[in-house]
């Protein structure tokens, strides 16, 4: 507050001294909060090179593969962690940067520079604006995932057809792949992965299809396999498809947001078709269909694409569901109890 009561308030030149002593007597980052660095630095290194290391950080971070690991609520404190930081860096940068943009002509600088940085400082902060309503779901979806609450559908697994199948319905909800982990140890005789799931986290989508790896199992799909869940289909030794099955195809998104938000996910589905030898044209429909509707490739084009092995009768694999045929066991004791005049 003296500080502030002592500032001159009569000359421009004597206003920007007092501030840069004041200043100095900073350190580093109220520096720059004030507009006490000079024009390049507070716009080319603390503004400009700073987010872009700050970007290059998270993106290595989860290159890793370390946030594949991360349970409900860690994952939910990442994601708002990376929000909070992100965004506080973003609004001290740019307010040091407009602050000695003001200050760049009282310092002998070309006043058309300052003007041309408050007008990118300006271009910046609104596109944050943007960004920030747009990622409004992510921050809604992090806080309940911090709070424990998983936003997808809960996986239903079963063990079918004498304990040689096992089926993955549902959602792929955290803890998911460490459930079918506890059940293909207490079952050794499950051979194939049934897979009728409309999908979900793609960190479980990437522990699932390691598992699968793992143990040489199949994979089938009786109804539908989307987004996610083709992460596990496409990892099984072979990959079965029912007659009336389909496989969905779309970029990743995070809480119903794609494009560069969830470009990570979208580079590892684009990964599995690789892995898989699909042709490129067949991987660029995939990951460029938007999150908001579903890309079904034909059978064929399936095929032709390695993603499936064949296209199989229903008949012969276990099947569930109130809404589901019976299967054949089900069905012959259903028969074997009525009675025959």
């Amino acid at each position: 507050m003296r500080d502030l009561a002592l500032a001159p308030s009569y000359s421009p030149n004597a206003t920007i001294e007092w501030n840069e002593r004041r200043c100095g007597r900073l350190n580093y980052f109220l520096l720059h909060w004030h507009g006490g660095c000079s024009l390049a630095r507070a716009y080319w290194v603390n503004n400009v090179l700073l987010n872009v290391l700050w970007s290059l950080a998270i993106a290595g971070v989860v290159a890793s593969g370390i946030t594949q690991e991360f349970g409900i609520r860690t994952s939910g404190f990442w994601s708002l962690g990376i929000l909070l930081v992100g965004l506080t860096l973003s609004l001290w940068s740019a307010v040091g940067a407009w602050r000695s943009a003001e200050f760049h002509s009282l310092r002998g600088g070309r006043r058309v520079w300052g003007r041309i940085v408050m007008v990118l400082v300006a271009a910046g902060l609104l596109r944050l604006a943007i960004v920030g309503v747009e990622q409004a779901p992510i921050v809604n979806q992090s806080l309940m995932l911090a709070f424990g609450h998983d936003t997808m559908p809960g996986a239903q697994l079963h063990v079918l057809n004498r304990a040689t199948e096992v089926e993955i319905a549902g959602g792929l909800s955290f803890g998911t792949s460490d459930r079918l982990r506890v059940i293909l140890d207490a079952t050794p005789t499950i051979r194939l992965v049934q897979l009728n799931n409309i999908g979900g986290w793609i960190s479980e989508g990437v522990k699932l299809a390691r598992l699968v790896e793992e143990r040489k199992l199949a994979t089938y799909t009786r109804r539908e396999c989307d987004s996610a869940c083709l992460l596990v289909f496409m990892a099984g030794r072979d990959r079965f498809l029912g007659s009336n099955a389909k496989l969905g195809f779309h970029e990743a998104s995070i809480a119903g947001i794609g494009g560069e938000i969830a470009s990570e996910g979208t580079q590892t589905i684009r990964a599995a078709l690789q892995r898989r030898g699909a042709p490129e044209r067949f991987i660029a429909q995939a990951v460029s269909t938007p999150a908001s509707s579903v890309w079904y490739p034909t059978d064929e084009e399936l095929i032709a694409a390695h993603v499936v092995t064949a296209v199989v009768n229903e008949r012969g694999y276990a099947q569930t569901g109130v809404a589901d045929t019976y299967t054949r066991w089900a069905l012959q004791q259903q028969l074997g109890a009525v009675p025959v005049n």
